[in-house]
């Protein structure tokens, strides 16, 4: 069932927790399960890559009413506007207040998804884990094998990292390892072996508290290099749509020619596929 957005930050939260939850308590391991969440941003752009990221947090899925007992004391904190507090633990708390904003990364406002990637990524765990992992796909290989298997490879090199990252810090493989994946189809074995159980969600930045982490993680690593991109390629207005087909964006592709970051094998009709090196 969809999560309703007129609900408040913290029912929204708790509900993106409750399914992560719910769906890894049938296999009844109190440790041992890595619950990955992984997503995609950028599939429909005309230019830049493909962003690909996983996460993966205990406390999502194990024990996670410690977590929402962290946040609501860390919202009374700065209600009551505690000051014995020392920088350290001002800090902690601030990020962990911040984690109320998760939802899809498409809702969540620029300025806000910032703060709240810092807060995924600074949660404190004792006895569990916290990992994730980013990958790009530029456009070449897009071009080269197309835009969904460069996410499916994208996705598998995510997923092997966070393996890798849980046996590095628990010297053991996890029992049972469970890859939540936002959309109608799972990962094919071409690309991931079938050690790891999948499990596809349409809208599952909606729904699941793991791939909504992947999601705002992807989204602010990819708007972040589009940035840096715009400054190289300057006709194109890369700082302000990152590549999507807005209408300025067309118009300077007709203008222009489409870019070397450009993906050459989409299609946008009358626009000119030669390569350009803007100023």
């Amino acid at each position: 069932m969809q999560i309703q957005k007129t609900k408040s930050k913290t029912a929204y939260l708790k509900e993106l927790l409750a399914h992560d939850n719910q769906l890894v308590a049938k296999y009844k391991l109190a440790e041992g399960l890595l619950l990955i969440g992984v997503d995609e941003v950028g599939r429909g752009c005309l230019a830049g890559p493909v962003c690909t990221a996983a996460y993966a947090c205990s406390l999502f899925h194990h024990q996670n009413q410690i977590l929402l007992q962290e946040i609501k004391r860390s919202k009374n904190v700065f209600e009551l506007e505690d000051l014995d507090l020392d920088q350290d633990n001002y800090e902690e708390l601030k990020h962990l207040s911040d984690l109320e904003f998760l939802q899809d990364s498409k809702q969540v406002a620029k300025n806000k998804r910032k703060s709240l990637c810092k807060a995924l990524l600074d949660i404190p765990i004792e006895n569990g884990y916290l990992l994730h992992s980013i990958n790009f796909q530029d456009a070449s290989v897009i071009d080269e094998i197309g835009i969904v298997r460069a996410i499916w490879k994208s996705m598998s090199q995510n997923i092997i990292e966070i393996y890798d990252q849980y046996f590095m810090q628990f010297g053991t493989k996890p029992q049972k390892t469970i890859v939540l994946v936002d959309g109608p189809k799972t990962i094919p074995d071409e690309f991931l072996n079938n050690d790891f159980e999948q499990i596809s969600i349409v809208k599952g930045d909606n729904k699941s508290a793991s791939i909504a982490a992947a999601s705002n993680l992807a989204k602010e690593a990819r708007d972040a290099l589009m940035q840096k991109l715009s400054k190289q390629y300057k006709n194109y207005g890369f700082e302000k749509h990152v590549g999507y087909g807005t209408a300025k964006h067309i118009e300077a592709i007709k203008k222009f020619g489409k870019s070397k970051i450009h993906r050459q094998s989409f299609s946008l009709g009358t626009a000119p596929s030669v390569s350009t090196n803007p100023k």
